[in-house]
């Protein structure tokens, strides 16, 4: 009977609000890796050379419209609001997604360049990378597969 009274006592205790707060906090503590999103490749054509982080910006913001081979350059624009595009542009630009809306208005009124090419979704950036010379894009690291180059990667 004492045995019993002690091994109630220490249920009830082990399961008191308190203890059922901090193992949920635990668990998702555990969970937060697993959940969060992969990084951000930027990534090119299989035949383009490696290109430099500021080289890279420089074509995203109208700067520098060829390769180095000197055609013209084709970046690829994943759509507003996608996760993955703020990441780019936050490593890229220092630009929030408004911010880059308002250069580029800024650039076409002035006629001074064009946006990227702006496409649904990843496979579609990958795709047209793959059959595009002087294509450059970026998607989110788990879409990357041999078949184009990784110029660099970016930290979610």
């Amino acid at each position: 009977m004492a045995t019993r009274q002690l091994f109630a006592g220490a249920i009830n205790a082990a399961i008191n609000p308190a203890s059922i707060f901090r193992c949920l906090v635990f668990i998702i503590f555990l969970c937060v890796p697993a959940i969060s999103s992969a990084d951000v490749a930027i990534i090119a054509n299989k035949s383009t050379p490696r290109l430099e982080k500021e080289y890279i910006s420089r074509i995203y913001s109208a700067k520098i419209k060829v390769m180095p081979n000197g055609k013209k350059v084709s970046p690829m624009d994943l759509p507003d609001g996608d996760k993955d595009r703020s990441v780019f542009y936050r490593h890229m630009s220092n630009k929030n997604e408004v911010q880059m809306r308002a250069y580029w208005s800024r650039l076409v009124f002035t006629g001074a360049g064009d946006p990227p090419v702006v496409v649904d979704d990843s496979e579609e950036v990958l795709s047209y990378i793959r059959e595009h010379e002087n294509a450059i894009g970026y998607v989110n690291t788990k879409y990357v597969d041999g078949s184009v180059k990784v110029l660099m990667v970016l930290p979610e």
